[in-house]
C-alpha cells in the first residue's frame, strides 16, 4: 500500500469509527448499543459506566490517525506495519454500531471478532519492531492496545448476548456460560501480555472485568467474584510480563 493510499484508508476508517455513533446519536436511527445489549444480557453484562472507556479509545484512534498522517513518519516501519490492522480494527467499531442498530446479531459477532484480532495483531507486530522510537510505541501500539483490551472483554459479552437472545443459552446454563466467557477473556489477555509485554493492554481488560463484577454482584455473586479474581490476575500478569520489547530512544 502506498503512503497516500495508507493515509486515505486510515482517515476513512477513523471517520467511520467515530462518525457512526455520532450520526446515530444525532439522527436517532435504529436501536442504541445499550438497547442491543439489553436484548440478551441475562447471561453476562457489564455496568453501564464501563462504556465510558470509549472516550479514551476514540482519542487514541485520533492520535493514531494523526501520527499516521505526519510526513516525518513516512519512513517508520511501525507506522506502515500497524496501519492496515488499525484501520480494519477502527472500521469494525463503526460497522458494529450500524449492525447493532439494525439488530443484525450474528453479524455483530463476526465484526467484533474482526476488530479484536485486527487490533491484537497490530499491537503484537508493533512490539516486535526492533529499535522502535518511544513515540512510535506511544502513538501506534498504545491506541491499538487500548482498543484490543476493551474488545477482549466486549467480544465474549457480545457473543453471550447474541446466544442468549437467540435462545441458545437458558437460565440454567447462564452461570456456566458466563464463567466460560470470563475465562476465555482472561486467558486471551494473559497470553497476549506474555507475547507483547505491553502493560497498557491489561488496563481496559481489568476495567471491563471489574465492570462485570459490579453488574453481577447481586444476581450472580459467583460470577462477580470470579470476575474480580480474573481482573486482579490480569493486572498481576501485566506486572510479571512488563519487560519492554523495544529499546526506547
Amino acid at each position: 500500500m502506498s503512503g497516500i493510499a495508507r493515509k486515505v484508508a486510515i482517515i476513512a476508517a477513523t471517520a467511520v469509527a467515530i462518525g457512526a455513533p455520532a450520526a446515530q446519536a444525532i439522527l436517532g436511527f435504529g436501536q442504541s448499543a445499550s438497547e442491543f445489549s439489553a436484548g440478551g444480557d441475562q447471561t453476562l453484562r457489564a455496568a453501564g459506566y464501563a462504556f465510558s472507556i470509549w472516550t479514551p479509545i476514540y482519542l487514541g484512534m485520533i492520535a493514531f490517525t494523526i501520527y499516521q498522517l505526519l510526513p516525518r513518519n513516512d519512513g517508520s516501519g511501525m507506522v506502515a506495519l500497524t496501519a492496515p490492522y488499525g484501520g480494519l480494527a477502527f472500521l469494525s467499531c463503526g460497522i458494529w454500531i450500524l449492525l447493532s442498530a439494525w439488530d443484525a446479531e450474528w453479524m455483530t459477532v463476526l465484526v467484533i471478532l474482526t476488530g479484536l484480532f485486527s487490533a491484537l495483531t497490530g499491537m503484537t507486530l508493533a512490539t516486535r519492531v526492533a529499535d522502535a522510537p518511544r513515540r512510535d510505541i506511544f502513538f501506534c501500539a498504545w491506541p491499538l492496545a487500548a482498543l484490543a483490551g476493551w474488545l477482549t472483554v466486549a467480544a465474549p459479552l457480545n457473543i453471550l448476548t447474541v446466544m442468549t437472545s437467540q435462545g441458545l443459552i437458558g437460565e440454567e446454563a447462564a452461570v456456566p456460560a458466563a464463567l466460560s466467557g470470563l475465562a476465555v477473556a482472561a486467558a486471551l489477555a494473559i497470553f497476549t501480555l506474555r507475547q507483547t509485554h505491553l502493560w497498557l493492554y491489561a488496563v481496559p481488560v481489568a476495567w471491563g472485568l471489574a465492570a462485570v463484577a459490579v453488574a453481577e454482584r447481586s444476581g450472580k455473586p459467583l460470577v462477580a467474584g470470579v470476575a474480580v479474581v480474573l481482573a486482579v490476575g490480569v493486572l498481576l500478569a501485566a506486572w510479571l510480563f512488563r519487560r519492554p520489547t523495544a529499546a526506547p530512544r
